[in-house]
């Protein structure tokens, strides 16, 4: 992570200038997806709390994107850890947990869910893409993981015109 207590002054130095933190971290690091894990622990080891709306809690929600996507518990345990809340997690109508149940990562959905207690609202939010998601794709382990674990219901299938039932029909996947 280079020199951090000069990273952790430059930081500090910046916290009330919202750009300052922003070009920082983009300037120092050049963001991509397998950076972001380092730029939330320079932030965490400088004190700087995962929850401020600054530009940098962008870099946060980002990393916590990536971690859902790529069934990265142990980063998801960290951002935890840290103290990143349930305003992150459920940003962009539960994106985090609609990537986990695209990838078919079960164990993510639950920590999600165990770890920020998310609900069946959370995971039926933003018209039920998580359930119309796993049905376009036949994901016959996430169906079930929702339905014994979030709750989903037929009422939940049959929600917004039967999308869900429909979608499953026309993909083939009758099961």
């Amino acid at each position: 992570l280079g020199n951090l207590p000069v990273a952790c002054q430059i930081f500090n130095a910046h916290k009330s200038d919202l750009f300052g933190i922003s070009d920082f971290v983009y300037g120092v690091y050049r963001v991509k997806e397998n950076e972001l894990e380092h730029v939330c622990k320079v932030m965490r080891r400088c004190d700087l709390s995962p929850n401020d709306a600054t530009p940098a809690r962008s870099y946060i929600f980002e990393a916590f994107l990536h971690a859902c996507e790529n069934n990265d518990i142990a980063f998801l345990q960290y951002l935890k850890d840290w103290g990143v809340d349930a305003n992150i997690v459920r940003d962009a109508n539960n994106k985090g947990l609609l990537l986990a149940s695209q990838g078919g990562h079960i164990k993510v959905m639950k920590f999600l869910k165990d770890n920020w207690n998310l609900t069946h609202d959370d995971a039926y939010q933003h018209c039920n893409d998580i359930l119309h998601e796993a049905i376009k794709s036949g994901n016959v382990e996430v169906l079930q993981h929702l339905k014994d674990y979030w709750g989903f219901t037929a009422t939940d299938a049959r929600s917004h015109t039967n999308f869900a039932l429909r979608m499953a029909a026309r993909n083939g996947h009758v099961n």
